[in-house]
């Protein structure tokens, strides 16, 4: 039996439902973290995110509400970015949703 790949159904998933439509577009059920209350280290990354990007990236204000979460999301992205060479840079995305797939990650 062949399986159809995984990313048509999450595709069809986003489609379909109403609330990943809703973040998507920048409407959440969960708000984002006051960054003003935020460790410093993850200040200035948001703060770099906003001047690269026009705006901090939406993961990474779900990951600040648990800021070890953050180091660490951070840190695997530096790894990836920076001391893989095995790894191309066109697979690295990739390699991390696959990661956070064996990891019981939803997105």
């Amino acid at each position: 039996m062949i399986q159809r790949p995984l990313h048509r159904e999450i595709v069809a998933l986003v489609v379909t439902d109403v609330g990943e439509v809703a973040m998507l577009e920048g409407k959440t059920r969960i708000p984002p973290v006051d960054i003003e209350t935020l460790p410093d280290d993850l200040r200035e990354t948001l703060d770099e995110q906003r001047k690269l990007r026009g705006a901090p990236l939406y993961p990474y204000l779900f990951y600040a509400r648990n800021p070890a979460y953050f180091r660490a999301a951070k840190a695997m992205w530096a790894a990836l970015q920076q001391e893989t060479k095995r790894v191309p840079v066109t697979l690295r995305a990739l390699l991390n949703r696959r990661v956070a797939s064996w990891n019981g990650c939803e997105f």
